[in-house]
């Protein structure tokens, strides 16, 4: 029955200046106690052990019973010896803790099994040697030591009984059966422990006023012996140190008062002593009002946050000062971020008696920082995306010339080619893959923002319709069979002015992206619908008021993160399997023909719960007009009209000039928009068909202008691998009749010139 040295190593930890180590002087002060504790356990067993012979002799108790509580009441003795050894070697403070708790953990086993041999349950009127190291623990160390405690000496008796009473360990023979029931049992115990609790917080209590009473008294101790050496030196000097005082203290309380931080001071267990004016106007608090008595500083911190307080209070008392951050709770009941930095404050004999510190609300800087690095990301975000953007319209443009050839050629090759002929399946293969090609092509324009010709009023719920009707959607289906695909369209949706090649292959995008968001079976259901904005959308602080043409995609998929949804539509990025997802720009597909189609994009997704992709399209009131009128190349054929191509690409002025030959017209190329002009001045075209972008030299447009100096009635057609720029959208203001978008394709160029030859002729 011992632990002296709990409470002993306890101060050891608070007051040493080094912390991973006892001060030797202490440890010897501390194996002394132990040893102490030893003699006493040791009397104690021998006493007990004759007492247990007497019962042995008396017949109470059987040979076997007896030699068991002898052999425990031997270990009990001997269990000191190893562990007394052991502790003179150890120099650590929470080894040192460790080995105290062993050795209480180690008698509880003997006075246990010393139970149950003397009779089990039936001898609980020996628990109170439980009680008596508890309350023997509890006066020598803090309070969470005897409850510890108490907790294995609970925890091992209910345990011997229980398997005494399922007989998994034997009765011992005592005068009388054990007959007891399992609820007779379990409220015994239930009492016992209840003693032995009580018993533990009675200890910690007697011992806390035996402390307090200590301490106090030091401290008057102190006072006195303190008050009495000064008192000869005050005599003389006393008016001159109160004048100074009074002044100094002026001087500070003035300081004190005036600074806009928060200055402090508490005791050690986090209530507030003194605080400043700056301390209140920080909570909330008038100046005039005197602080709630008793205020700590637990009461400040928000409830989720409560553990942070022990963690302050434990390293200001382990490091004698500490800085950082801490979150407050104003009298308004709103959270601000203070940063402090504060210091212990020690009285003449170096204790601890409390803390010093000061504190300032940076809420706002956090916010406003928080804000900066909001508004840096985007922009960053914004000038990757511009750059991508640029990058993919170079790209884009290059390869549109050299596609051309891949068109536009085998076109015109299988316009001379037999039905039978074994060339025309590899050449109708040719010009398959080209068209492939400048589909991704138009991808990188639809990023680069440079694809989208948003002209013709269309209706989603028909483009829905032919998508779902479409081969691409069924390739998609046929290798997911698993997911289902499910319809909501509004009857009489509203139009849209928009691209159908581009909304078309947005919502297949969509699709494709649910698709691959299931593992194996789930659900997509679109939607369609009319509505009226009048408020900002998520994520839009200003967006037109009006009636807008809703498309919602759904899933059932994984769902995304929040920091995957924040980048879903930049190029490339994707967590799903290599080579699965195409050329990696589907979503930023979707989000560039959104934006060119002067709409919104809205994403919801949580993990696990699937996603929701709204694109809004400013609706149109204008209806729909069909022009299906099929193509015969016979009505396409020219006159042997004169038609000057000026591009500065070798390969698309040999395409072009062969599919204007091939529809019967006279044509002459050059290789710039210079050349163009000189060949102007001397002889006469009936049509011009300009390259928008020429490099190096004059473009398109600056060529037409000079055109039209040398020529006013001179008639053009302007080509370009983009949809209409602003510098295409002029050429045609000042006169150019239409305009060809690249790759040159013998129906779409047959039909320009014939319309613009047929205008000039008008």
């Amino acid at each position: 029955m011992h632990h002296q040295g709990q409470g002993s190593s306890e101060l050891v930890f608070k007051d040493d200046q080094d912390f991973r180590y006892l001060n030797p002087a202490k440890r010897d002060r501390l194996n002394k106690t132990h040893f102490q504790g030893a003699l006493v356990r040791s009397g104690a067993s021998v006493l007990i052990w004759f007492l247990t012979l007497a019962a042995y002799e008396a017949g109470v108790i059987s040979k076997v019973s007896f030699e068991g509580a002898s052999v425990f009441n031997a270990y009990i003795i001997l269990m000191n010896i190893p562990m007394l050894a052991l502790m003179k070697r150890v120099r650590g403070k929470l080894v040192y803790e460790f080995c105290s708790y062993l050795i209480n953990i180690l008698e509880i086993f003997g006075y246990t099994g010393f139970i149950y041999f003397v009779g089990g349950f039936r001898s609980t009127y020996l628990t109170p040697i439980y009680a008596a190291m508890i309350f023997y623990v509890g006066v020598q160390a803090p309070m969470r030591y005897p409850l510890i405690i108490t907790f294995f000496c609970s925890m091992s008796f209910s345990t011997m009984v229980t398997l005494e009473h399922f007989g998994y360990i034997p009765h011992q023979n005592m005068m009388f059966e054990y007959n007891y029931q399992w609820n007779m049992v379990l409220f015994i115990l239930g009492v016992f422990t209840t003693v032995l609790f009580v018993v533990a917080f009675m200890s910690s209590y007697t011992a806390k006023v035996l402390r307090t009473a200590k301490i106090k008294l030091k401290e008057k101790n102190l006072v006195l012996e303190m008050t009495n050496k000064t008192l000869q030196q005050e005599i003389d000097e006393r008016k001159k140190i109160e004048t100074a005082l009074r002044e100094s203290e002026e001087k500070l309380h003035d300081i004190f008062e005036n600074v806009t931080d928060a200055l402090f001071s508490h005791d050690l267990d986090g209530t507030f002593i003194e605080v400043n004016g700056g301390f209140k106007r920080s909570l909330g608090i008038s100046e005039s009002d005197p602080l709630p008595v008793g205020l700590n500083i637990k009461e400040l911190i928000p409830e989720k946050y409560k553990a942070l307080a022990d963690k302050y209070t434990a390293e200001i008392n382990r490091y004698g000062r500490s800085e950082g951050f801490i979150r407050i709770v104003t009298r308004l009941g709103k959270e601000r971020i203070f940063e402090y930095r504060n210091s212990l404050i020690r009285d003449e004999m170096g204790i601890p008696t409390g803390v010093r510190g000061s504190a300032r609300d940076i809420t706002e800087r956090l916010i406003a920082e928080r804000e900066r690095m909001k508004l840096q990301d985007q922009l960053q975000r914004a000038q990757k995306m511009e750059a991508i953007g640029h990058l993919a319209g170079g790209v884009a443009h290059d390869l549109n010339n050299i596609l051309s050839g891949l068109m536009s050629y085998p076109e015109l090759l299988l316009m001379e080619t037999p039905e039978d002929s074994p060339l025309r399946k590899p050449l109708i293969t040719i010009q398959k893959s080209g068209e492939k090609a400048a589909s991704i092509v138009q991808d990188l324009l639809t990023l680069a923002r440079r694809g989208v010709s948003v002209s013709e009023v269309v209706n989603l719920n028909q483009i829905i319709i032919e998508y779902l009707n479409s081969l691409e959607h069924e390739r998609i289906m046929t290798t997911n069979p698993c997911v289902d695909v499910e319809t909501s369209l509004e009857a009489d949706l509203m139009n849209i002015v928009g691209s159908p090649v581009h909304l078309f292959k947005s919502i297949m995008n969509l699709v494709a992206n649910a698709v691959e968001s299931m593992s194996r079976e789930g659900k997509i259901t679109i939607t369609t619908s009319s509505r009226y904005i009048d408020k900002p959308l998520q994520g839009y602080d200003a967006i037109e008021k009006g009636d807008y043409v809703t498309l919602a995609i759904s899933d059932t998929g994984t769902g995304m993160t929040e920091k995957d949804r924040q980048r879903i539509f930049e190029p490339f990025y994707t967590k799903k399997a290599m080579c699965r997802s195409g050329t990696g720009l589907a979503m930023a597909v979707v989000w560039g023909a959104v934006k060119d189609h002067h709409g919104y994009l809205e994403v919801q997704s949580e993990p696990g719960m699937g996603s929701t992709f709204t694109l809004y399209f400013p609706s149109t009131p204008e209806q729909i007009h069909r022009n299906d009128v099929p193509f015969s190349i016979d009505e396409y054929r020219g006159n042997g009209e004169k038609i000057l191509v000026v591009d500065d690409v070798k390969e698309q002025r040999e395409i072009a000039g062969k599919i204007l030959e091939r529809l019967g017209y006279h044509v002459e190329t050059v290789s710039s928009g210079e050349e163009a002009l000189e060949r102007i001045k001397y002889k006469g075209f009936d049509l011009l068909v300009l390259d928008m972008i020429m490099n190096p030299g004059i473009d398109g447009l600056e060529t037409y202008k000079r055109v039209l100096e040398i020529n006013p009635t001179q008639k053009a057609v302007i080509a370009s691998g983009y949809s209409e720029t602003d510098r295409v959208k002029e050429a045609l203001k000042i006169g150019a009749i239409s305009y060809i978008k690249k790759p040159y394709l013998l129906q779409k160029i047959g039909i320009a010139i014939k319309e613009a030859l047929a205008r000039k002729a008008a």
